[in-house]
Order: structure tokens, then C-alpha cells, then sequence
């Protein structure tokens, strides 16, 4: 029976690993793009990026790049042709926390668990500097889960413990996601230090100073980057902006996917919770809880939450089990129970399998060499659209544009020579006159009243308008659903309402659409 378990783990695990691959090497994130472009301009002129030069609309924004050294390491990847070692790295990042936790895992409803959270993670995964905060934030967590008496101390621990300074300074290079390190760091020197307070009404110095000496000193490191303590401004706008809120898929409240495993997992989670918290230790109940409340406030933070979950659905599982035995004790299951029990188990483990397999079957199909040695491609990218439009610039006739936020990024790696209106760098961008090109945008692509859309076009100066063929159908409920949030469906779209004002259809085609205001007067 161990040895068919263990081959279970293997196989689960070679399936997980292959599916964060096949995912990672075939989906392109909108940002994909210019994180690479950003990483040529830093290679070639050996700084960091200050100041906005791929917008019109928000020029020579300040601007603080905490992704950089992720996206000079991308460049260079891909400058050598070494595309297929960024998705091995990312891959493997992804893929680490889970080779720990089914090599810990005890028991196959264990695996269930990871199982479900790696299909919950597949929407989260690829070439994104997101995925170095989700591996460094899980070494961190099981360092200080180690620290702070959840496993017993030795040398090992406590030198990684020492150590965390140097991961916090390196993380802070990396991406923002470092603050979320430093929040779970915080809450584990709280709670250990409240409840032994509490307990013997008396501070533990001994204990205390170095602890506070550590987290101080991982704090002081996020400062050396190269915008200082201007990238915790970057991460505090960030998080404050409502247009990150409400106008980003992954930022929006868990409850708004449409994914029924990740809701699963909350409502596990939850119960588990609500039924053994006085079981947990402070500090890993602190955590898990705080994350938790994190996640339902947005999609974002789901892969921090799976990480300080883990523990508690392992000794979750546990605590059920040893209820349940308790409860039987006088009358246990009958071995017919049982028998049903087990076949309802696997039964749950093939459904998972088959949706997660469903899921996957499109990657698994559509690798071939290309994929892995070049960027990502997908259908949703207007290749031939900016085809078109780069003919157009080079003639001279563009102007200012209104492009899909999607694009972006797209634009800003396939024709450089275009500025854009809006990419997924500036949705919390507001200049000190109190203009927002996120808002700008929201007000033409979703807006649907023609005298704000003229407004917001005249005093751009917008010329050419670049986005999805209205036509278009969009793929997943959420997509739809945001869609329909964000429009009236009483009004026109945005391509009609041009056309009706006089602008002309350069290039369409089934997913993009290009129109341009013909003498220069539109909206006047």
C-alpha cells in the first residue's frame, strides 16, 4: 500500500509539473510583452526605467519598476534564444511548493487537496514575475513556520532564519510582492510573542530582541532597489486604486470567478477553520486566516492563500478523521460503509482528474518546438491587425491612439514606434492634475454615452481607435460577465457609434478592429 502511494505522488506530481509547463510555455500574459521590451531598454542603457516612454497619454509619468531585474533576465533570455530556459525556470518555480507538499503528504485525501489547488492555480502561472513572489513567499513561510514551533528548531533552520534579510532584499529586486513577506514575517513575531506575553504576563527579551532584529533587517533591505522607499508608494497606489479594484480581473473578489474548485476550496478552508481553530498554533491560524481574508478580497492574493493553507488542511484531514473515530467508536462502519466510502473517494479523485485533464487538453495538444523555443502565441494577440497599423505609422497616418487595454503591451514590444493609450502598467496611474488614462479609458470602451466618449477623444487628440471586433465572442463567463457590468446593452458599441460619427474602418477582421478619423475633424 506505501508503495503505490508513493507511485500515486510521483504520478500526480509528474502531471502537475507537466501542466504548469505546458501552461507556462503556451500562455501569453497581456504584460508578457512589455516586460520583455522594458528589459531591452534596461539592458541597453544599463539603468532603470524612471519615467514613462511608451505612453502618450500619461508621458514622462514617474514611474517606479519593481519588476526590473526579472525583466532584464527575460530580455536577455530571449535576446540569446533561450526562451525554453525562462519556461523551464518559471515552470519549476511554480511547480516547487507542490513537489514539498506531496513528498509531506500522508494521505491520498492530502493529495486531493494539492491536486485541487494546482488546477486553482493554472489561471495564476506563467512567464510573470508574480511567480518568483509565490515561490519566495513559501521559503519564507517555511522558515518562520519552522522558527516559531511548528516543526522542531536545528542549525539548518536557524541559519535560514538569519538569512531572510538577504532573500528580503533580493525579493524587493524581483517584484512587490515582497511586502506580502514581510506581513506574514509580522504576524508570526506578533502572535508568538503576544501569546507567550499572555501566558506568563512577561516579555521574553531573550526571544523577542533577535526576532525583532531580523524582521528589521529584512525590512531594511526591501530599501536597497533602485527607487528606495518610493516602491512601497508604488505598492500603497496600487493597492488603494479603485480602478485596480474594479476594473482588473485578477484584483476583483474571489467570488466574482466563475471557477467552482477555487469556491471549494474556500469553503473547505472555512469550515476546517470555524470547527478546529483551538487545535491550530496561533501564529499558522493567524496567518492562514489573514490570507484567507486577503484572497476573498481579491483573486490576486490566491496563490499566498494555498500556501499558508496547506498546513491547516493537513491537520484539518487529521482532526476529521480522529472526530469521525471518536464519534463510531461504539458503532463503527460497516465494512459495506466502507467499501462505498472508498469507491465515493476515488470516484471525487477521477472527477477532479477529468475536469483538470479537460482543462489541460488544449495545452497538451498544442505544444511543438516553436512553442517552447519562442514567445507564446495566442489567437486573443492581433498579429495582422498591428501588421497594418505599423503600415499605417510608417505612411504617417495614425496620430494618437486609443488602443484595448489587453494590447498594450502588445503594441509596446510589436511596433515601439506607436505610443499607446493604455497597458496594464497604469491602472493606478494618476497625474497630478488628477488625470488617468485607466479612467479615460473606462469612460470610451465602456462608457457607451457618446458625449463622454467624445470628450475623453477630443481631448486626447485620439485619431485611430484599436480594439476588439465588437463582433467579437468573448471566451469565458467572467469575460462575459465583465462585460456586461461594464455596458449597456441598450447602447450602441463603441464601432457603431464612431462609424455614425464619421470615422472609417481601415482593417477588420474577426478578433480586431482598426478605425480612423479620415480628415483630422471628428468629434469637433
Amino acid at each position: 500500500m506505501k508503495k503505490y502511494f508513493s507511485l500515486s505522488k510521483l504520478a500526480i506530481g509528474f502531471f502537475i509539473f507537466l501542466s504548469f509547463w505546458s501552461i507556462t510555455t503556451l500562455t501569453a500574459d497581456p504584460d508578457l510583452w512589455w516586460h520583455v521590451k522594458v528589459g531591452e531598454w534596461i539592458i541597453e542603457h544599463n539603468a532603470v526605467p524612471h519615467y514613462d516612454i511608451y505612453s502618450h497619454t500619461m508621458q514622462g509619468f514617474e514611474w517606479f519598476d519593481h519588476e526590473w531585474l526579472i525583466e532584464a533576465a527575460l530580455w536577455l533570455l530571449y535576446g540569446k534564444d533561450l526562451w525554453w530556459l525562462a519556461v523551464l525556470i518559471f515552470s519549476l518555480l511554480s511547480f516547487l511548493p507542490f513537489l514539498f507538499w506531496l513528498r509531506r503528504a500522508r494521505s491520498f485525501a492530502h493529495v486531493w487537496i494539492i491536486t485541487l489547488i494546482a488546477f486553482a492555480m493554472t489561471h495564476t502561472i506563467g512567464v510573470r514575475a508574480q511567480v518568483f513572489s509565490f515561490a519566495l513567499f513559501f521559503i519564507v513561510f517555511e522558515i518562520v513556520r519552522k522558527r516559531y514551533g511548528e516543526e522542531a528548531r536545528g542549525a539548518v533552520s536557524r541559519a535560514s532564519f538569519f538569512a531572510l534579510p538577504f532573500i528580503f532584499f533580493a525579493w524587493a529586486n524581483l517584484h512587490a510582492g515582497f511586502f506580502s513577506g514581510l506581513v506574514l514575517f509580522g504576524i508570526f513575531i506578533f502572535i508568538r510573542h503576544f501569546v507567550a506575553w499572555w501566558k506568563a504576563r512577561q516579555i521574553a527579551y531573550r526571544a523577542l530582541v533577535p526576532d525583532l532584529l531580523v524582521f528589521a533587517a529584512s525590512f531594511a533591505a526591501t530599501f536597497i532597489n533602485p527607487y528606495g522607499w518610493k516602491v512601497y508608494q508604488l505598492i500603497f497606489e496600487a493597492l488603494l486604486s479603485p480602478e485596480t479594484a474594479r476594473y482588473i480581473v485578477e484584483w476583483r473578489p474571489v467570488f466574482s470567478t466563475n471557477r467552482p474548485h477555487v469556491i471549494l476550496l474556500v469553503g473547505l478552508f472555512a469550515f476546517i477553520v470555524a470547527r478546529y481553530r483551538k487545535k491550530y498554533p496561533p501564529a499558522l491560524l493567524a496567518a492562514g486566516a489573514a490570507f484567507f481574508v486577503l484572497f476573498i478580497k481579491s483573486v490576486k492574493m490566491g496563490p499566498l492563500f494555498f500556501i499558508t493553507a496547506i498546513p491547516i488542511f493537513a491537520h484539518g484531514e487529521e482532526y476529521i478523521k480522529e472526530e469521525i473515530s471518536r464519534v463510531r467508536r461504539d458503532h463503527p462502519f460497516s465494512a459495506k460503509t466502507k467499501e462505498m466510502a472508498r469507491a465515493g473517494a476515488v470516484l471525487l479523485f477521477f472527477v477532479l482528474f477529468f475536469f483538470f485533464g479537460s482543462y489541460m487538453r488544449p495545452y497538451a495538444f498544442s505544444l511543438s518546438r516553436d512553442a517552447v523555443f519562442s514567445l507564446p502565441r495566442s489567437s486573443y494577440f492581433p498579429e495582422k491587425a498591428v501588421a497594418v497599423l505599423r503600415e499605417e505609422a510608417a505612411r504617417g497616418d495614425i496620430g494618437n491612439i486609443f488602443n484595448a487595454y489587453g494590447w498594450g503591451g502588445y503594441l509596446i514590444f510589436y511596433a515601439p514606434e506607436i505610443k499607446v493609450f493604455v497597458d496594464g502598467r497604469m491602472p493606478q496611474w494618476v497625474d497630478e492634475r488628477g488625470g488617468s488614462a485607466m479612467r479615460d479609458y473606462v469612460k470610451v470602451y465602456y462608457g457607451g454615452i457618446a458625449k463622454e466618449q467624445k470628450e475623453v477623444l477630443q481631448r486626447r487628440n485620439i485619431e485611430t481607435v484599436f480594439i476588439e471586433n465588437s463582433k467579437r465572442k468573448e471566451k469565458g463567463l467572467w469575460a462575459r460577465r465583465l462585460a456586461r457590468l461594464l455596458s449597456d446593452p441598450e447602447k450602441k458599441s463603441l464601432p457603431a457609434t464612431l462609424v455614425d460619427e464619421g470615422w472609417s474602418v481601415v482593417y477588420e477582421d474577426e478578433g480586431a478592429i482598426i478605425l480612423r478619423c479620415p480628415d483630422g475633424s471628428c468629434w469637433k
